[in-house]
């Protein structure tokens, strides 16, 4: 292992769970927060390649982010695990079961969609902050969307928060710009994770197969940390070439 740790919210699956494997194989200790303890254990044998032995460079928090005093412990625990965390990756999200007009989003989902999309980014960034200032040196990366830059009819809850997690990010950016703590952000277009299996109607195979892949975002990841310290990259839009 390389002495790294990243923290990954939504890691037990889709982007949060490729770029948990990726930093993994680098040689980092991931800790991976979800909601569901389940799919935390799952993850975790596909880290492993299916191993049954327990890791110490992975370790695995049941955690609504959207809560700010459950990101905080979760962070806690990181650091009482391994003394630092050197990345975050806020990835946890959700979307919208179906597009709805404007006039017909109820207040249930849009409630939904807000604190986990932003709220949990927030809270989870707010916890982590004071460990990278300690150490003077970090790296947060927030997994936005194109959805953060141009917003489309259907979906406004979804855009809204997507594009006030960009207004995290671009405030960090501009809080923390000239330090060693480097944020960035990756919005990308549509990317095949099981999001899709919760819509009303989830797209047929031929559109899955033309979407990005989790590793798709993994590696574009794993590129802006390899950067040099002196260089910073705000955002990359990713979309797939062969979707109209």
């Amino acid at each position: 292992m390389n002495g790294k740790t990243a923290l990954i919210t939504g890691g037990s699956e889709g982007i949060g769970l490729a770029c948990a494997k990726k930093l993994y194989d680098q040689g980092y200790a991931v800790c991976l927060l979800s909601r569901s303890p389940e799919k935390l254990e799952a993850a975790a044998g596909k880290l492993t390649g299916g191993s049954q032995e327990a890791d110490s460079h992975i370790l695995l928090i049941p955690c609504d982010v959207t809560q700010k005093s459950q990101a905080a412990r979760a962070v806690g625990r990181m650091a009482e695990k391994w003394g630092r965390i050197d990345v975050l990756i806020n990835s946890a999200g959700c979307s919208m079961h179906a597009p709805s007009s404007f006039e017909d989003v109820d207040q249930e989902e849009y409630t939904r969609i807000l604190r986990t999309n932003t709220d949990g980014t927030f809270w989870t960034t707010q916890a982590v902050l004071p460990l990278m200032k300690q150490r003077e040196k970090g790296f947060i990366l927030n997994i936005l969307s194109t959805a953060a830059h141009a917003a489309g009819a259907g979906n406004a809850p979804y855009s809204a928060s997507k594009f006030a997690a960009k207004a995290l990010t671009d405030t960090l950016v501009q809080e923390y710009r000239g330090t060693d703590i480097r944020i960035s952000s990756i919005s990308p277009g549509p990317v095949s994770t099981t999001i899709w299996s919760h819509k009303t109607t989830p797209p047929d195979k031929a559109l899955m197969m033309k979407m990005l892949r989790p590793q798709d975002i993994a590696d574009i990841a794993a590129f802006l940390l390899a950067l040099p310290d002196h260089v910073h990259i705000r955002d990359l839009e990713v979309t797939p070439w062969k979707m109209a």
